[in-house]
């Protein structure tokens, strides 16, 4: 295990996400509503983590309370996820659930 690591919460890597696709958010009313004012978030600076449904490897935790993190995590299928080596360091995945990459 490598010493810890930091992802850029910037909007390329926000762009790379696949957490909208993830069964975890599929039918979270919270994160859905929060795409639908997804274009204007990214209009904002500096950008809040809070509003972001997705990039949790630098986020950490969501802060919709009604994703289904018993469903199967896609983490390891993302570009971020195989860009930043993130099987080298804590947590693989569920990153909504158990927090940022570290």
């Amino acid at each position: 295990m490598q010493a810890g690591i930091s992802i850029p919460f910037v909007e390329t890597n926000i762009n790379k996400c696949i957490c909208p696709q993830c069964p975890v958010q599929q039918a979270s009313h919270c994160v859905s509503s929060k795409f639908l004012e997804f274009k204007d978030t990214l209009s904002k600076h500096p950008l809040n983590r809070e509003d972001i449904p997705g990039v949790y490897c630098s986020a950490g935790t969501a802060s919709c309370t009604d994703i289904q993190t018993g469903q199967d995590c896609i983490c390891g299928k993302c570009v971020i996820f195989t860009g930043y080596k993130l099987f080298n360091y804590q947590p693989r995945g569920h990153y909504c659930r158990d927090g940022k990459a570290k």
